[in-house]
């Protein structure tokens, strides 16, 4: 499965789930949850460097003892790069094994900042083999409130669609979460024909109550709705669905990607609107709400979801 058009300078494959013995480089977010440095803790002695890039929230909730931990565990701390992708690019850049095997912590960076990784994959010049990993958060403590939607766009210029036909029926790829009505409000946003709610199991129990207690009504559009889930242990199978669904409907069904809920879906949507060509888009959407943040603590398990980059370089030696 190779990503983007013919044009594109580099390639990629989602391969599968796993976890290399050993990375030449693993990459963390530095953040204020406690859930922050769970994958960190429980890999970082198979990296043979370390780096964490790190959130400018210094007095909120764990990010002092986050930080802590991860100057014990030998990280070098860095701030937070307006281009995480680029970031990813130079410490792959840097490595000198062959092949470099990078790990990637996903849980604590932002839907932006995936985006912004995902499509850097396309400008690697060398040959790579990259661990995403996935710490799920526990229900614990977590607020499913939100305000009015205050920004909806397409979440970067890489995943905007190029094939779109406004005359098109549209249909969404929603990865519901637990904020009350905000993917029916988006549903109506974006004045959808055909909605696909992904709905994730298999982390924290109380989030399958709080995910139907969440999407209730937009469950009830059964005319425009197809709900099905998937399991959070199985990002692969989770890509697999959105690339197959992708490819079925564009272009004659304009696509969007709405990658709310965990993180992972983010991933995958990211993932999958890459190797589509660039017919699908991915949006982002926020609201007001102001509350403070909350605690995330990690649910125990990590799940990984693994890409081999081709690499521009090697690219241009086939041809």
């Amino acid at each position: 499965m190779n990503s983007l058009s013919s044009s594109a300078i580099s390639e990629f494959v989602v391969a599968s789930e796993g976890i290399h013995e050993r990375w030449d480089v693993m990459i963390v977010a530095l953040g204020y949850e406690e859930r922050s440095v769970h994958v960190a803790k429980e890999y970082s002695d198979r990296a043979d460097t370390r780096v964490a890039l790190a959130f400018g929230s210094s007095d909120t909730l764990s990010y002092g003892r986050n930080a802590t931990i991860l100057e014990d565990l030998e990280f070098a701390l860095e701030s937070m790069p307006a281009d995480v992708g680029r970031c990813v690019i130079n410490h792959v850049e840097n490595v000198v094994s062959e092949v470099p095997r990078i790990a990637i912590d996903v849980s604590s960076f932002t839907r932006g900042h995936l985006a912004q990784i995902v499509d850097a994959l396309r400008f690697f010049r060398r040959a790579c083999s990259i661990d995403f990993l996935y710490s799920p958060a526990g229900a614990s403590n977590w607020q499913g409130d939100v305000g009015p939607i205050t920004i909806a766009q397409p979440i970067h210029p890489g995943f905007t669609s190029w094939v779109d036909d406004p005359a098109a029926p549209l249909a969404a790829l929603i990865g519901v979460g637990v904020e009350d009505n905000l993917a029916l409000g988006i549903a109506e946003y974006l004045d959808v024909s055909y909605a696909h709610a992904f709905v994730p199991v298999g982390g924290d129990a109380a989030f399958d109550s709080m995910n139907v207690e969440a999407n209730s009504q937009f469950f009830l559009a059964e005319y425009t709705v197809r709900r099905s889930e998937y399991k959070l242990g199985d990002p692969f199978r989770l890509f697999l669905r959105l690339e197959s669904l992708i490819y079925g409907m564009s272009p004659v069904i304009r696509v969007a990607i709405v990658p709310l809920g965990p993180k992972i879906f983010a991933l995958c949507g990211l993932l999958a609107a890459s190797v589509s060509g660039r017919s699908s888009t991915v949006w982002r959407f926020s609201s007001s709400n102001l509350a403070s943040p909350d605690e995330r603590v990690a649910a125990g398990p990590i799940h990984s979801l693994r890409v081999e980059v081709v690499g521009s370089a090697r690219n241009n030696d086939r041809t």
